[in-house]
Formats: C-alpha cells, sequence, structure tokens
C-alpha cells in the first residue's frame, strides 16, 4: 500500500524525502487528544522524521539528514490501544493500512505507531492528514 495515496496533504512530507518516509527511529515528540470537533474525536501527533545515510560521522554512528517535523491529525478516531509514552517515544515504523469499515466500527483505516522505545498506539480512523510540515533542530 502507499501511504502517500491515502494520507492526505502526503505531498508536504514526500517533497522533502522524496516518498513517504519510513518513520524507522522517528520520534513522537507530542500527541494530542481532542474528544469533541468537527471531524469527530481526533488524535494530533508531532513527530520527528529524518533520513539515516550509510555514511558514518566522526562519533561512529549514521549521519542523519532531513529533519523534519511533521504534524499528523487522525479523524473520527478509536483508540484501541495508547501507552507507554514517555520521555522518548522511538517508534519502529507508523504502519498505516485500509480495512473493512464494516469490521472495524466504521473506520476505514488502521494506524499503528510501533514502539521502539516508549509510546505505542493502535488506532482506527476515517481519515489522516499531514497538518504541517517544518524543519527540526534536534538539539532543541
Amino acid at each position: 500500500m502507499n501511504e502517500a495515496e491515502i494520507v492526505e496533504n502526503a505531498a508536504l512530507l514526500t517533497h522533502v524525502f522524496g516518498e513517504w518516509p519510513s518513520f524507522h527511529d522517528a520520534e513522537v515528540l507530542t500527541m494530542h487528544l481532542d474528544r469533541a470537533g468537527e471531524d469527530g474525536p481526533s488524535l494530533e501527533a508531532c513527530v520527528h522524521v529524518f533520513r539515516a545515510t550509510s555514511e558514518v560521522g566522526a562519533d561512529g554512528r549514521y549521519v542523519l539528514t532531513r529533519h523534519t517535523k511533521v504534524t499528523l491529525r487522525f479523524c473520527n478516531i478509536l483508540l484501541p490501544g495508547l501507552r507507554g509514552f514517555n520521555e522518548q517515544n522511538s517508534v519502529s515504523e507508523l504502519d498505516i493500512e485500509e480495512v473493512d469499515p464494516a469490521e472495524h466500527d466504521g473506520r476505514r483505516l488502521r494506524a499503528c505507531f510501533g514502539s521502539n522505545f516508549g509510546v505505542e498506539a493502535d488506532l482506527l480512523c476515517d481519515r489522516i492528514l499531514v497538518k504541517a510540515v517544518e524543519p527540526f533542530d534536534p538539539g532543541v
């Protein structure tokens, strides 16, 4: 499945990376839940995403480029699972898939934040959109 075809405004993010990023080792900075709104209950997540290169720096670590803060909005959500949010929140992936609304309380998308350390989330929703994309300084 191509997330860039499902996520609204995905071009804001694919413009930075040339494709939909993997979100591997990305860090969830904030998560905001809102029970009301025109899109129903929602979750908004700000995530630090970057590209890992094959180059190794003087410190022995892979060089990371294109540091970006992306704000994702998940609309009309059901949230079966959210746990582990702490001071770091490194994710292994952001998996997005289409699901049968008849089997998922009317929701057509499922999104899972897999955890390396910290937050783990599993949610169903009607829509996912890229709300904002901006350069990010990981030293801040």
